[in-house]
């Protein structure tokens, strides 16, 4: 029995969804090689790119600098066990703690954590044992190696002081850090309870920092100048 145009139309057409998939299928694909292969969108997570980039800011990652294989960088407060980070090594190229106590009983009452600037020291000389210094690509893109980050706090908390001479003396002259500027009081810290850390650093304790890094020995220190 010969069927009437209508009926071959009805038989031959697909599900309203596999006709939905088929549309979407191309330009996923097309979105997921331009993400993975070209350029990615990336949102700035925190201040510690203040002040040339903000929380929240968009920037465009070039894919095409770093070839196929992008480098794993690993963020943490240093606070790591040498057990946790054996199980890193070998698939870490780029570490990227954040040091920040060099005192324990600042570490106990700001961070309850009293063992803290030895935990810290432990797992730096680890991380550094596993990475080595840090080292650029001929694009100047970090490709791997130890990068410590140093937020510098008011009347001196952090201990900068003694942490950039510590990662001088105990690490490598080469030791690339960087002196953040961008802390701000929050939660607890604005009521009565830690009166002298609840206000922004000055420009002079930036500085300071900053020219005790450079005494210490370190060559390689990121570094900006605050404006009064």
């Amino acid at each position: 029995m010969a069927l009437d145009a209508a009926a071959r139309v009805r038989l031959l057409r697909q599900p309203w969804w596999l006709e939905w998939t088929a549309g979407l299928f191309p330009v996923s694909a097309f979105v997921f090689v331009l993400r993975s292969f070209v350029a990615e969108p990336f949102k700035i997570p925190s201040g510690s790119m203040e002040p040339a980039r903000v929380p929240g800011d968009l920037i465009l990652v070039n894919k095409f600098l770093y070839g196929l294989r992008l480098p794993l960088v690993y963020n943490t407060g240093a606070y790591d066990s040498l057990e946790s980070l054996a199980l890193l090594d070998g698939i870490v190229d780029i570490y990227m703690p954040d040091l920040k106590y060099a005192d324990a009983e600042n570490a106990r009452r700001y961070s309850r954590a009293p063992d803290y600037p030895q935990a810290a020291q432990r797992a730096l000389k680890e991380m550094f044992r596993q990475v080595g210094d840090l080292t650029f690509d001929e694009h100047g893109l970090a490709r791997r190696g130890l990068l410590i980050r140093h937020l510098v706090m008011p009347n001196d908390v952090a201990g900068t002081r003694q942490v950039m001479p510590g990662n001088a003396r105990e690490l490598s002259p080469r030791t690339y850090g960087t002196l953040m500027p961008q802390y701000a009081p929050a939660g607890k810290v604005r009521g009565s309870e830690f009166p002298e850390i609840n206000r922004r650093i000055t420009p002079g304790e930036y500085e300071r920092a900053r020219e005790e890094a450079w005494q210490a020995g370190l060559m390689r220190l990121e570094a900006r100048r605050l404006s009064n």
